[in-house]
């Protein structure tokens, strides 16, 4: 092969060169593209899949922890305020709809869903229904 390359005449030789270069740097022009093929498949998976779950979960955080207070509060006052209006004011959350109306909840947060609306619906029913019999010890637990 090298006495082959050497019968080449000097513009040959800078060709073949030129060539195996082009060679060389097609292949890794290949590589690199498929490598942002592949970059561009998962930003697309987390901007289609992931962020939606994380607006989601974090809008749930901020309520939870919003009622979670607002329970405490009146555990510690014996319920004495109105607690099934103020609770249903908390559960309102205008944020949540603008945010349902932009977002929708991916299947994947479905359940942890269903499990938020069960709480509230625990303690619509069972709470306020304690209260209305001066139960607040029942209530509190």
């Amino acid at each position: 092969m090298i006495t082959f390359f050497n019968n080449f005449s000097l513009r040959n030789k800078l060709l073949c060169i030129l060539l195996i270069a082009i060679v060389i740097f097609s292949g890794f022009s290949f590589l690199l593209i498929q490598s942002i093929e592949k970059i561009s498949s998962v930003s697309n998976t987390i901007q289609n899949e992931n962020i939606p779950e994380i607006v989601w979960y974090d809008q749930w955080e901020k309520e939870l922890a919003i009622k979670k207070q607002f329970v405490l509060k009146n555990i510690e006052n014996g319920f004495q305020s109105d607690f099934q209006e103020e609770f249903q004011q908390y559960s309102s959350d205008p944020q949540s709809e603008e945010i349902s109306q932009l977002v929708a909840i991916p299947e994947k947060a479905e359940g942890l869903h269903n499990e938020l609306m069960l709480l509230d619906f625990v303690i619509m029913n069972k709470v306020v229904g304690l209260l209305e019999y001066n139960e607040t010890d029942a209530a509190s637990r």
